[in-house]
């Protein structure tokens, strides 16, 4: 006995269940995808998560726009990124579905970077508040690799998952202004919105046969509004502490499965519209100055 009927209709089921009720396709190439969730500019970096609790420079309009009153004077600030990563994968190799022992199946990975602008802000001060126009690039990815079919063994019986070509490439990048305003002496308030860009483009192919060849595509362009909102509480002149929420964004794409010519089921397509949700994120930090 053939598992290939089993197999089509699993693929299918994949992308049918990937209604706008899901956020993302169960796309191989899709669980690699990574965010630039880190603070732009060296100093806010090397800060870390604590930065936010600090937020005394231009950065603040992405990291924590309440610490924009702390600055007195015009700011402009431009940041470029090299960022290699790794993308790992499942490259071939044999499995027996037993649940703690994957140690048939060969693991990959492939490597890329970019070098590429990643932050940009102006920023006004006033007498209680301060105004930044700023852009971020939340996201730049891009995974391109292919794997050899896996042999399976499921009671004596063998078949194999497809192996598969993949090409992707992913951005979200955000335009934006933050207000950040004074409310006494020691407390501030802030908040951000931005026009958030979204693109998503990747062809995953799997290894043809004369019995069955598949492919889905990935493809779209949408925007959102997204925010930041945050306080920075100056305790003292050595403690600050800081609080800040970004909502991430949601955007519609659509996913296409579809059955190729010259295998053994008839040809077929399957379109969906589904969606794609940024994480969110909450911070908060303390940072202590032990002397001027």
């Amino acid at each position: 006995m053939r598992l290939h009927a089993l197999r089509h209709g699993l693929l299918l089921a994949l992308f049918g269940a990937s209604t706008s009720a899901l956020a993302i396709t169960n796309l191989e190439p899709n669980a690699g995808l990574q965010f630039n969730f880190s603070n732009p500019g060296a100093r806010s970096l090397g800060l870390g998560g604590a930065f936010t609790g600090l937020a005394d420079d231009a950065t603040a309009a992405y990291a924590n726009p309440a610490g924009l009153t702390i600055l007195r004077t015009q700011e402009l600030a431009f940041e470029v990124r090299y960022t290699s990563f790794d993308t790992p994968f499942a490259s071939g190799g044999t499995v027996n579905f037993s649940p703690f022992n994957d140690s048939g199946v060969i693991q990959d990975s492939t490597s890329d970077s970019i070098f590429e602008p990643s932050f940009a802000s102006w920023t006004y001060p006033g007498d209680r508040f301060t105004f930044s126009l700023f852009y971020h690039q939340l996201a730049s990815f891009e995974a391109r690799y292919s794997t050899n079919p896996i042999d399976i063994s499921i009671g004596g019986v063998s078949d194999f998952i497809f192996g598969y070509t993949t090409d992707l490439d992913f951005s979200v990048q955000n335009f934006g202004g933050a207000l950040g305003y004074q409310l006494s002496d020691s407390f501030s308030v802030g908040l951000s919105l931005a026009y958030s860009e979204f693109e998503i483009d990747s062809l995953t192919r799997r290894a043809q046969d004369i019995q069955f060849a598949n492919q889905q595509t990935q493809r779209g362009t949408d925007d959102d509004l997204v925010y930041t909102v945050g306080a920075l509480w100056r305790v003292n002149p050595q403690w600050n502490l800081g609080l800040a929420y970004r909502r991430g964004g949601r955007f519609d794409y659509t996913a296409i499965n579809e059955t190729l010519p010259g295998n053994s089921f008839h040809p077929n397509s399957v379109t969906v519209s589904t969606s794609f949700d940024v994480p969110d994120v909450l911070s908060a930090g303390m940072a202590f100055r032990p002397s001027d």
